[in-house]
């Protein structure tokens, strides 16, 4: 059975692999946008244009088409090819096609699988056709790829980790034939892996690493090759700056500064507690959420045991890498391809907005099971007493482990659905994440539009400003919150308490564009009650509700000639006369106001 399985042509394998990425994610292609899919696919104005707009996308930073010049716009999303891709798609679909989008990112996580196995069966594990085809297998259904399949905006990340693997073995291939088209090409592939995302400046450090492990070159032959690599490196550095500038603006929100009220002890625990829980999501991907922002994860200090023990694991890999990299061990690869990879999510060089995103090891999975299955094979050849029940073992450990991913991923996949779908699940899990609460608020607010009998209008309403209160009682000063609890209010029809919401919003950020469109309601709402409390000759109540109709409208020259006539017909002239004449400095000739003038007493 071994020998045939053995046998088995290599692109029948592939085939393989493909057809379980594609079937394991099928039911992605019926999903709506979730995230950041609004600020990269379906708000972004460029992307909108389709073709047309190209030209956009690639001379400014990935969120101007959403954001423009905005002060969130810090720098550092320079990612044009996935959405020059999607600009593409809406081209084809006439707009947003949601189908079409989870459709090629199935296809290029399919495509991965299929060039992962060739990379792996003839340059990391060359001998070890089996070996590799688990170590894919098992790549495929790990569950913390879900994020990056499931939602449209990981295609950056699918499309990086493609690019990059086929990099690395055009680089492979120049040192066994020394073809300069061969190194052309390798050159052309990182540069679209830039263009993906940044993690392909990685290969400034992987790139010898991969020549002296897997090869067996000496320096000075494959130093064309590295320096290939620094020219297209340093090229990408200049047309980034060149197009999006150099100037990173300081993050002074903790929402997006994680480590903003972390001392410097603090910082460098957490980092280290983090390191520990993505080994742990890599070992046991249970439970998976979209959110681990401020403040999901306390900050820890060294001294904390889930600092200090994760600490230990990352100085024992550093200890680990040096002796592997003398004996030329494929380990040492690994280690340093996963190090490179979590340095660069870590926050220890760069604020990446969050602590945690299980998206961040999308990358860093392939050398950690490539490591897995390497020393699982080495252990079974040390201790396995014979042939057969070595082979008994592995296929025991494989089926276990694959069955394990795929029901993961069956489990969690469900949950990407839509946005609010993701958005309601995982606040159970992110249950001490400002974030988290508030945007599950909002998604229940969604939940409450679209119910169709009042009691579950007004069920769903009350759920939000629950998880809105707790979100306050972590940040009470997130503008999101009060924002958006104001809405709930108005849900469950109390304007007041809705009014007090979107007064603090005033006092938090004067200029939310928003307050303009709650501005607008809130004047509509008491100028009509107020005119209703006229007409039944409640003229105290008339003009309580049109003084409040002025404040949310002052540039309306009508609602000053009503709150002029409330005032006229409780007897107060006065009130009356300077209602008026603000009515008459918005519309020097507004009749109504000009006959109260004539009408006053002299």
């Amino acid at each position: 059975m071994a020998r045939q399985l053995q046998a088995t042509p290599s692109h029948w394998q592939g085939i393989a692999v493909a057809a379980l990425a594609i079937a394991l994610y099928a039911a992605t292609i019926g999903f709506g946008t979730a995230l950041d899919d609004g600020l990269v696919l379906s708000d972004n104005a460029y992307v909108l244009q389709g073709p047309s707009g190209i030209g956009d996308i690639l001379t400014h930073d990935s969120f101007h088409g959403s954001i423009g010049e905005s002060a969130n716009l810090t720098g550092g999303r320079y990612r044009p090819l996935a959405q020059v891709m999607y600009a593409l798609e809406v081209g084809i679909a006439g707009g947003v096609a949601p189908k079409l989008h989870h459709t090629v990112n199935v296809l290029l996580y399919a495509l991965t699988a299929l060039v992962l196995l060739r990379f792996l069966q003839r340059r990391i594990m060359p001998g070890h056709t089996m070996a590799a085809l688990a170590t894919v297998v098992l790549f495929v259904v790990h569950p913390l790829h879900t994020e990056v399949v499931a939602n449209i905006k990981g295609r950056d990340e699918l499309l990086s980790l493609l690019l990059l693997t086929l990099t690395l073995d055009r680089l492979l291939a120049w040192a066994e034939n020394g073809k300069a088209t061969t190194l052309a090409m390798a050159s052309g592939l990182l540069f679209l892996a830039l263009l993906a995302k940044e993690n392909g400046v990685i290969l400034a450090a992987l790139v010898p690493v991969t020549f002296h492990v897997l090869t067996h070159l000496r320096p000075r032959a494959w130093w064309p090759a590295w320096t290939a690599v620094a020219l297209v490196l340093g090229a990408y550095a200049l047309l980034r700056t060149g197009l999006i500038g150099t100037q990173v603006r300081e993050v002074t929100e903790v929402m997006d500064n994680p480590y903003l009220l972390a001392s410097t002890a603090e910082r460098i625990g957490t980092i280290l507690h983090v390191f520990g829980r993505y080994l742990l999501l890599l070992i046991w991907p249970h439970p998976l959420t979209y959110d681990h922002s401020y403040a999901q994860i306390a900050y820890r200090t060294p001294a904390d045991p889930t600092a200090w023990v994760p600490g230990l694991l990352l100085v024992a890999l550093a200890g680990l890498l040096v002796p592997a990299l003398r004996r030329r061990d494929v380990l040492g690869w690994c280690i340093t391809f996963f190090l490179l990879t979590w340095g660069l999510v870590s926050g220890l060089v760069f604020n990446i907005g969050a602590p945690l995103g299980e998206r961040f090891m999308y990358q860093g999975s392939l050398p950690f099971l490539v490591a897995v299955v390497v020393l699982a094979e080495r252990l079974l050849d040390r201790w396995a007493p014979g042939r057969a029940m070595r082979q008994r073992t592995a296929t025991a450990a494989f089926t276990l482990l694959a069955l394990a991913g795929v029901m993961g991923t069956a489990y969690r996949l469900p949950a990407w659905r839509d946005n609010d779908t993701l958005l309601l699940n995982d606040v159970a899990i992110s249950d001490r994440s400002v974030r988290a609460n508030t945007y599950a608020g909002i998604a229940a607010i969604h939940r409450s539009d679209a119910a169709t009998d009042r009691a579950t209008k007004r069920d769903w309403a009350f759920k939000a400003l629950d998880w809105f209160a707790k979100a306050a009682a972590i940040k009470a000063d997130y503008v999101p919150i009060p924002l958006n609890a104001g809405v709930a209010w108005i849900r469950l029809d109390s304007v007041e308490r809705a009014e007090a919401m979107w007064d603090r919003v005033r006092l938090l950020e004067p200029d939310n564009a928003l307050l303009r469109t709650y501005d607008e309601f809130l004047f509509n709402h008491y100028h009509t009650s107020g005119l209703r409390a006229g007409a039944e000759r409640n003229f105290t109540k008339a003009r309580q509700e049109l003084e409040k109709a002025v404040r949310y409208g002052p540039a309306n020259a009508d609602a000053w000639y009503n709150l002029g006539g409330a005032c006229f017909s409780a007897g107060d002239m006065a009130g009356a006369s300077q209602a008026w004449e603000r009515s008459l400095q918005l519309k020097p000739d507004h009749p109504g106001a000009l006959q109260g003038m004539a009408a006053l007493p002299k």
